[in-house]
C-alpha cells in the first residue's frame, strides 16, 4: 500500500510530465521578415509547426503598422494540399486571418501562407515590428487546441536609394558674329 507521501511524489512525477509533454507539443506560428522601399510591395512568409497536436483549422492577427496595407494572400502547397482555404478581414491596424476547410485533414508543419503588405509612401526608413496575437487552433472535433510559441516578424523600410542627377551642361564659348 503507497503511503500519502508517495502519491504526492507519483502524482508530482506525473503532473510535471504531462505540464513538459504538453508545452512541448504545442503548435507555433512563426511569421517571418520582409523589407523594401517605401511605396512597395512586400511579403511576409509565415510558417506553422503543428507539433503533436491534429490541427485542422487556425485564427490568427496581425498588427500593422500605419505605413502598412493589406495585399494578397497565397496559400502554400500545404495548405492546399490540406484542402484548407484563407479567409482574411482587417479592421484598423488588425489584419485578421482563418484558415479552414470543410474536411478532416490536418494541417502540417511548414510554411502556411505569404502575406503581402504595401508599404507606403513616403514611410520612414527603419525597422517595424508586426506582432502576432489572438492564435487559435482547432482539433477535428473542433476543440481548442493551447497555443505554443507565436512568433511576430518585422519590416525593414530602407532609405530610397539616392537619384543621380543628370549631368550639367558644359558651357561652351559664344563667338560672337563679326
Amino acid at each position: 500500500m503507497m503511503t500519502t507521501r508517495k502519491w504526492i511524489q507519483v502524482g508530482c512525477a506525473l503532473l510535471s510530465s504531462v505540464l513538459a509533454a504538453s508545452a512541448w507539443a504545442a503548435p507555433t506560428l512563426t511569421v517571418g521578415n520582409a523589407s523594401g522601399q517605401a511605396g512597395t510591395a512586400v511579403n511576409f512568409p509565415i510558417s506553422f509547426d503543428p507539433g503533436a497536436a491534429s490541427v485542422l483549422s487556425m485564427q490568427f492577427s496581425l498588427t500593422l503598422p500605419p505605413s502598412m496595407s493589406t495585399g494578397s494572400i497565397a496559400p502554400s502547397s500545404l495548405l492546399t494540399a490540406a484542402g484548407k482555404g484563407v479567409s482574411t478581414d482587417r479592421k484598423g491596424q488588425t489584419w485578421t486571418f482563418i484558415v479552414f476547410g470543410l474536411n478532416q485533414n490536418p494541417i502540417g508543419a511548414g510554411p502556411l501562407l505569404t502575406a503581402q503588405v504595401m508599404i507606403a509612401p513616403g514611410a520612414a526608413a527603419g525597422t517595424l515590428k508586426v506582432p502576432v496575437s489572438g492564435v487559435v487552433y482547432a482539433n477535428p472535433k473542433g476543440i481548442a487546441i493551447p497555443p505554443g510559441a507565436a512568433k511576430g516578424g518585422a519590416l525593414t523600410v530602407l532609405a530610397a536609394s539616392p537619384r543621380a542627377s543628370p549631368p550639367r551642361p558644359k558651357a561652351s564659348p559664344t563667338t560672337k558674329p563679326s
